[in-house]
């Protein structure tokens, strides 16, 4: 059952997936599409944290229908599988960590600067996906860009054809960046 939770202007703040709270700009980092609303609740917010994986059950049991990609926000020693060396670096727990979820399976991993879910510009630390030459990094890009406005980073000189290939602006130093569309 969704129920919205609203604010004595009647605006949304954020929904409940039976139990689950979440705020409204993080639901639509995982369902593009408002939810059919059950129940108004007129208050404030709980206190404390939402649990991701909690959440992501939650609705795929309420049959809301996900995005194409979902960013699940992770601590750093939760990847696996990687190649890169860049995850076991030990100078970057500021960083923001998300698994990559599609067709309910891990695809791959980010790391940012910023908060995805209340930001419109990141700075892309690092994107690496589990199986390379399937489409999973531009999956991946063109998600994150429904999110945010521009996506910023530094390209690895081997990985300069990737980033033209999903329309970034490659500038001096390869320093990249990439707008998404208005919305």
């Amino acid at each position: 059952m969704v129920k919205s939770l609203v604010k004595l202007d009647n605006s949304i703040m954020g929904y409940y997936i039976d139990d689950v709270y979440v705020p409204r700009r993080v639901y639509k980092c995982f369902c593009n599409k408002e939810p059919t609303i059950e129940t108004e609740i007129r208050g404030k917010p709980p206190s404390s944290a939402c649990n991701y994986r909690l959440l992501l059950q939650r609705m795929r049991s309420n049959n809301l229908i996900l995005n194409n990609v979902v960013f699940l926000p992770i601590d750093k020693q939760d990847i696996h599988g990687v190649e890169s060396s860049f995850w076991k670096l030990n100078f970057i727990e500021q960083y923001f960590y998300y698994t990559c979820i599609a067709d309910n399976k891990i695809i791959g991993y980010i790391s940012t600067k910023e908060d995805i879910y209340y930001n419109s510009q990141v700075y892309l630390n690092m994107i690496e996906t589990l199986k390379k030459d399937k489409g999973y990094g531009s999956k991946i890009i063109k998600s994150l860009l429904d999110l945010v406005d521009i996506i910023k980073g530094l390209s690895l000189y081997n990985s300069l054809d990737f980033w033209e290939k999903v329309g970034a602006i490659i500038g001096k130093d390869n320093y990249f960046q990439l707008k998404g569309v208005k919305k």
